[in-house]
């Protein structure tokens, strides 16, 4: 079986030496004030299906509202995490990266800092330097290198903004907006009554005298209130709770007006990871990260760090996805969205499509002289004819870098699940009451990281 791991390492030292030690470590990361109790399920699910090789280790170097410190601050600890592990698995050869939301940004540029091309010393050198310099480069990237001293096999990301967010509405429906701020202020009311429940019920509990109900009544009730924040999740107080609900709520529910609010509003809300999903991080001159991470630049070999996984794969939703829409998720340009097929492919619920898009070469991404124009606008006089000349801009850009690599690119439809307006949370199984319909993604997921494993056995045993 293989091994799970949250958050490190009980023991101290250099751990395995044994022949069923596992070799491929697969890193878990999660997205935005979030944590590895979100991969709770997905963790379960993989290690069932994967052989005894892989370990799997959720991150949690970035819970919670350390994830605005921007995502070159989040990179560089993920990186050093990633390192500290790889030091205590002498037996691990190969890594692979699956990353939720946000998490698949700050996965990106953990593997550049981890990046090291292949060279006769075998060393290893950090690749990123200071992240808000950096010329963009135009050269085709690199496709062989190590990650943190292993090799390199998947990547892979479920509804990340590789492009950034600018608050564009999702293919949906007014009824799904409807929908989505129903759930929303029902769940939030649901948490309420029994946290006030509780808070009632422990009192009683605690002062026999004044309970007029026995313990079994408690520990019914205590049952029937708890499912929204199962298990020990419970004690995290009122403060964790309301988190977890605030997670729920579609990116402001596809709302125009709150939509133009957004990119002066974000950095506000969310800090400086704010500033760098709105593309307005940095001086107006300079290009944004997530600009510079679709290039090979000096601060850092961002591209050639994917290129050398052998498989780069993108999960998407094509709707009901209020935070990060199916083209950001998918690195499409807005005229390459087509309508998905309605029926899901055999064996995998709500995954509708899968695309193998092969490198295609350029000379991008730039940052000319009107792209500082616009951004500067976008920042200063930031309005609807700014923001979204700037970031078609950006996005059009970014896409001429990321498509000098290969890209498996999965669609998921979550219209006829009971939830449909969770999909940004079903599609990794945040909660596995709530977000059950993704279990066919999470299988996906599953077999496609077992076919990499199987071509890596079968290229070593060729060797």
């Amino acid at each position: 079986m293989s091994t799970t791991t949250q958050g490190g390492f009980a023991a101290s030292g250099r751990i395995g030496n044994g022949k069923n030690e596992p070799d491929h470590l697969l890193v878990l990361v999660h997205g935005i004030l979030a944590s590895p109790s979100d991969w709770t399920y997905a963790e379960a699910e993989l290690k069932r299906q994967l052989g005894r090789n892989f370990l799997i280790y959720a991150s949690s170097c970035n819970s919670h509202t350390k994830t605005f410190a921007g995502v070159d601050g989040a990179g560089k600890r993920l990186a050093e995490e990633v390192l500290q592990v790889v030091k205590k698995r002498e037996s691990l050869k190969r890594i692979s990266f699956l990353a939720h939301s946000l998490g698949g940004l700050f996965a990106r540029y953990a593997v550049a800092a981890l990046y090291s091309e292949c060279d006769s010393s075998g060393t290893q050198s950090n690749n990123v330097t200071d992240s808000s310099d950096g010329n963009l480069q135009t050269s085709t990237p690199s496709t062989q290198g190590m990650i943190a001293g292993l090799e390199p096999v998947s990547f892979i990301t479920l509804a990340t903004p590789h492009l950034g967010v600018r608050g564009r509405k999702q293919v949906c429906s007014r009824w799904c907006w409807l929908s989505s701020f129903i759930m929303f202020w029902s769940q939030t009311v649901a948490t309420l009554c029994q946290r006030t429940v509780k808070l009632v019920v422990v009192r009683l509990v605690s002062h026999p005298a004044q309970r007029d109900y026995s313990l079994q009544d408690y520990l019914f009730l205590r049952l029937r209130v708890s499912s929204c924040n199962s298990h020990t999740k419970t004690f995290a107080g009122v403060d964790g709770a309301g988190k977890r609900l605030a997670e729920e709520l579609p990116f402001l529910l596809g709302l125009p007006i709150l939509e133009k609010l957004a990119p002066p509003i974000a950095p506000l809300v969310v800090g400086r990871t704010g500033k760098q999903l709105f593309l307005t991080d940095g001086k107006p001159s300079r290009p944004p990260l997530l600009l510079r991470m679709a290039s090979d630049c000096e601060g850092g070999k961002f591209l050639s760090a994917l290129g050398a996984f052998r498989n780069r794969t993108v999960y998407a939703n094509v709707s009901y996805d209020h935070m990060v829409g199916w083209r950001t998720s998918s690195i499409r340009r807005e005229k390459e969205l087509v309508k998905p097929p309605s029926q899901s492919l055999d064996g995998y619920k709500h995954v509708v499509d899968v695309e193998y898009c092969p490198p295609v070469s350029s000379d991008g991404p730039h940052f000319p002289l009107e792209a500082a124009k616009a951004k500067a606008a976008a920042k200063n006089a930031p309005n609807i004819k700014n923001t979204v000349e700037y970031h078609e801009l950006m996005e059009e850009e970014m896409i001429q870098g990321l498509q000098k690599l290969g890209w498996k690119k999965v669609d998921v439809s979550f219209h006829s699940s009971l939830w449909p307006f969770f999909a940004h949370n079903n599609i990794h199984v945040k909660n596995e009451w709530f977000h059950n319909a993704g279990a066919g993604v999470i299988a996906h997921v599953a077999d496609t990281l077992k076919q990499q494993e199987s071509s890596s056995s079968f290229i070593s045993s060729s060797l």
